[in-house]
């Protein structure tokens, strides 16, 4: 196996990334990583951009984006010296502490919006599926679901799964361009739109940091990349490209419906055949999605029921399972408890542990541990937005 020639040094940690030849390739490694930053959130995006103000929105949006982004690379600074998984660096950092706590709060932040996938894919299929006069009992669907979402998790490396990944962002980034152009020329002429609203600015903010939060996959997927000493500069494409999805996405809708943005924008639109078929491409994403937000719940678990062989297997089935089975049979009242996990653990994940591990495992100085003590109550003041916007919500 080849080294990176380009190893470098930080501080008394060699830097060794290797040079894989059956991994993720530089494009596959991009998608995957927007995939895990994007999925049905962004939908309700533009309702949110429209409570906060169109220019704060905007701004926040560019802000939590920069912020992320420099606690990622931090994060993954330290895994370049030190490897290992998130939790492993929190255990190293801080102590047994940080690394169950990491551990407990990527199982829930992940295996939430697991549930809240399933119960997406149960309702908005139905609904589209009477639309088209084609009744389905729930149940078929919850067993056609399984069927489908059993297999793709039986595929343990993401490396495997990145054609899905990538057909996935295609399919979100196309709708996202259909809903977007629809608003541009059948919007209406709204002049209501406030520059910053001062009320629910921290609602918005919340939701942004919340939609945002992508750092328990980061380092599952830079293990399994070809070239990881690129993947820091990969980050980096990636946010920008996010960030301007986010925002673009957020202001045409805020400029096209103003004060009369629903919730989740696809209602919005009218009662179509294209607004249907949206919403079933929509399904199909969610499908390909499922098993990369599971990743890392299956790795916790793997991790402390030392499971080998076929046990991995049945675990991955039962897990499957039971996030299907009860995603379905609570769909309609999971929404606030995910959100509320969520909303506590999605700053502490994004922004404080990340600042923490800086401080203690990369070769800092002076002016290094004033920003990563700065980006740790940063992350406090974002963790109660994220917290304030559930209750709110």
């Amino acid at each position: 196996m080849l080294k990176n020639p380009e190893s470098k040094n930080y501080g008394t940690f060699p830097l060794v990334l290797e040079h894989k030849t059956n991994g993720l390739t530089f494009i596959d490694t991009f998608y995957t990583l927007m995939k895990s930053m994007i999925g049905t959130g962004v939908l309700y995006f533009p309702k949110s951009f429209y409570q906060g103000g169109a220019i704060f929105s905007a701004i926040a949006c560019f802000f939590v984006s920069f912020t992320t982004l420099l606690c990622m690379k931090w994060l993954s600074r330290a895994h370049n010296t030190h490897g290992g998984t998130y939790a492993d660096l929190a255990g190293k950092a801080i102590g047994k502490y940080g690394e169950y706590s990491v551990d407990f709060m990527i199982f829930a932040t992940q295996l939430g919006p697991g549930l809240i996938g399933v119960g997406f894919l149960i309702t908005n299929t139905s609904k589209s599926l009477s639309a088209l006069g084609l009744d389905t009992s729930d149940y078929v669907l919850l067993a056609i679901f399984m069927a489908l979402l059993v297999p793709l998790s039986m595929i343990k490396l993401i490396k495997d799964q990145a054609w899905a990944y990538i057909i996935s962002d295609f399919i979100i980034i196309a709708n996202l361009s259909i809903i977007s152009i629809y608003g541009i020329y059948n919007g209406g002429s709204v002049d209501n739109i406030d520059i910053i609203k001062p009320k629910t600015m921290f609602f918005t903010l919340g939701i942004i940091v919340y939609g945002l939060e992508g750092i328990s996959l980061i380092l599952p997927i830079k293990a399994e990349m070809n070239q990881a000493w690129e993947f820091d500069k990969l980050l980096s494409y990636m946010m920008t490209c996010v960030t301007v999805i986010l925002v673009f996405f957020g202001s045409i809708n805020v400029f096209a419906y103003g004060s009369d943005l629903e919730d989740i924008v696809t209602l919005n639109l009218p009662d179509s055949y294209w607004v249907v078929g949206i919403i079933l491409a929509y399904v199909v994403a969610i499908v390909l999605s499922i098993p990369l937000v599971l990743h890392p719940a299956f790795q916790i678990i793997e991790k402390y029921a030392k499971l080998q062989g076929m046990q991995i297997d049945i675990m991955r089935v039962l897990v499957v399972m039971f996030t299907v089975i009860f995603g379905f049979f609570a769909r309609n009242s999971l929404g606030l408890c995910v959100s509320v996990i969520g909303g506590l653990f999605c700053a502490p994940l994004a922004f404080i542990y990340p600042s923490l591990i800086h401080i203690k495992l990369n070769t800092v100085n002076t002016m290094d541990i004033t920003v990563a003590w700065t980006m740790f109550f940063v992350g406090l003041v974002f963790g109660a937005a994220a917290v304030l916007s559930v209750i709110i919500s």
